[in-house]
């Protein structure tokens, strides 16, 4: 047993013994994964619905960098029609 499951603070033999083990776990992990290959289209939506069912109403907000993405390219598509001499009130892209 580790000295710090005693009340002691670990030693820096049990901290690099306890790195040592995360990285090799990590490594095994990380062996396992790419052995396995990537998920199938069905896998996926079952791990998709998992995730989301674990916090539904953060899953449904939406997105604030996908909403920033998208008025950017719109503000971009704007000032192209400005620039080309397209009336952008008239078109207004959704």
């Amino acid at each position: 047993m580790l000295s710090s499951m005693s009340g002691q603070s670990p030693s820096r033999e049990d901290l690099r013994r306890r790195v040592l083990g995360w990285r090799a776990a990590e490594a095994a992990e990380r062996e396992l994964r790419a052995a396995e290959g990537p998920l199938s289209p069905t896998e996926s939506l079952a791990w998709a619905e998992a995730l989301n069912a674990l916090n539904p109403a953060v899953m449904s907000q939406p997105d604030p960098v996908r909403e920033r993405e998208v008025e950017q390219a719109r503000d971009a598509w704007n000032k192209l029609r400005v620039a080309m001499g397209w009336n952008p009130g008239s078109q207004r892209v959704a």
